[in-house]
């Protein structure tokens, strides 16, 4: 949400949204013992998503969908599963513009890494597939 937050405010008016989370961010670190445990931190991390959500006058026009695959272990599932989940979503919601990160994840975290590429390859299975063509362009995060 971090990447494209200001994005969606500004156009939360005039776009139907829908989020693909690869994972529910319920890997550790825990900064705050008292706040959450390894047993609900998904559950925790998807409510702020929502609250980030809320607080950027977003959270009716967004559609947000949490993929059931391990945080931190993202490169452990198959990338074909994993497109395919994506992908089933993408021909769901026939999106006219996909965001996802860049080669490098923004950040370099392999999970980021994982999510951009298969993104990607589902983009293109998406578009492949649906005629006439319903997904026109597909965008990626980097840092220059």
């Amino acid at each position: 949400m971090y990447q494209i937050g200001g994005t969606l405010a500004l156009q939360a008016e005039g776009i139907r949204t829908t989020l693909i989370f690869c994972t529910s961010g319920n890997a550790r670190p825990i900064t705050s013992p008292e706040l959450a445990m390894c047993e609900n931190l998904g559950e925790i991390r998807e409510r702020e998503q929502g609250a980030a959500m809320a607080r950027l006058g977003v959270a009716q026009s967004t559609d947000v969908r949490f993929l059931p695959t391990p945080d931190y272990y993202l490169p452990d599932v198959t990338f074909e599963e994993l497109v395919d989940e994506i992908e089933m979503v993408l021909r769901e919601v026939r999106p006219h513009v996909i965001v996802t990160f860049g080669p490098d994840g923004l950040t370099s975290h392999h999970d980021r890494i994982r999510t951009g590429a298969a993104g990607t390859e589902a983009f293109h299975g998406a578009r492949s597939a649906v005629r006439p063509l319903t997904v026109p362009s597909s965008v990626s995060t980097t840092r220059p």
